[in-house]
């Protein structure tokens, strides 16, 4: 039963939305600014010249979205961003109202906020959540300097799964499209490795130096068993926090050793 109030726009104001310059956007959408003060809006890309094929296939996705969003706000989920409201056209969920309190965008992160983001996703998984695209773009802080996860609707809720698959968790689906917590761990782990060892790396760069032995030292030995872990079991990964092994937290990282340990094997 819809527990989210709704508010059914025009075809005109859709179009419009479409056509609107956001400098807040991504491969789903685009984010507007609301009509209170603390919200704003969330318009998915709408197939605009109605044709059969992409109707049913952007259909088919709002059906999925809307019921996680139903899911999230009756979780009353541990988060400053949330929805409050979705937004539809012609019965179809195009769009959603989520609270948009002061927050800044996050360009890295230090120890206690890596800590932070460990004990949310922990809070998460614990109500059913994953959220499977750790990184910086859709990480905020608020006030406090707290971290603040963003990307709501495509996270899995329950058995109701990811929308957009980022290309590393591809490797960790199921038969029924839907991943574990491994999937959040290994993401975390490649954000961590890249705040305190390889700053400007991408995922598939740190994935690269991880098959080669290029361990950073600054984990204890049982962080260097979670590399290894990293390095040779991608596919079915089961691992750590990287977090729970640094050595000195006060350290400034960014130096590595080679491992001696074997070359992971091709995925």
């Amino acid at each position: 039963m819809q527990v989210l109030p709704n508010k059914e726009i025009s075809k005109q104001q859709l179009a419009t939305y479409c056509m609107q310059y956001s400098n807040l956007f991504g491969e789903e959408g685009k984010i507007f600014k609301g009509e209170q003060e603390n919200e704003v809006r969330k318009i998915f890309r709408y197939p605009l010249l109605e044709r059969e094929e992409e109707l049913n296939k952007f259909h088919k996705k709002m059906d999925n979205k809307l019921k996680k969003l139903i899911l999230l706000h009756k979780k009353q989920i541990s988060n400053d961003i949330f929805p409050i409201a979705t937004i539809s056209y012609n019965g179809c969920l195009v769009g959603y109202k989520m609270t948009s309190p002061n927050l800044k965008k996050v360009y890295s992160c230090n120890i206690d906020q890596l800590k932070q983001l460990k004990e949310k996703l922990t809070r998460f998984h614990s109500q059913g959540i994953i959220h499977g695209d750790i990184k910086c773009s859709n990480l905020l802080l608020n006030n406090n300097n707290e971290i603040v996860l963003s990307d709501l609707d495509n996270m899995q809720v329950d058995d109701n799964p990811i929308d957009s698959i980022n290309y590393i968790i591809e490797f960790f689906l199921e038969d029924d499209k839907l991943v574990d917590e491994s999937a959040d761990i290994y993401l975390y782990n490649l954000f961590l490795l890249q705040q305190l060892a390889f700053p400007n790396a991408q995922y598939d760069e740190i994935n690269d130096k991880l098959v080669f032995g290029h361990f950073p030292d600054i984990f204890t030995e049982q962080g260097r068993e979670e590399l290894l872990k990293m390095q040779q079991c991608f596919v079915k990964y089961e691992g750590n926090y990287l977090i729970d092994s640094i050595r000195n937290e006060g350290k400034v990282y960014g130096k590595t050793t080679k491992s001696n340990s074997p070359v992971r094997p091709n995925i």
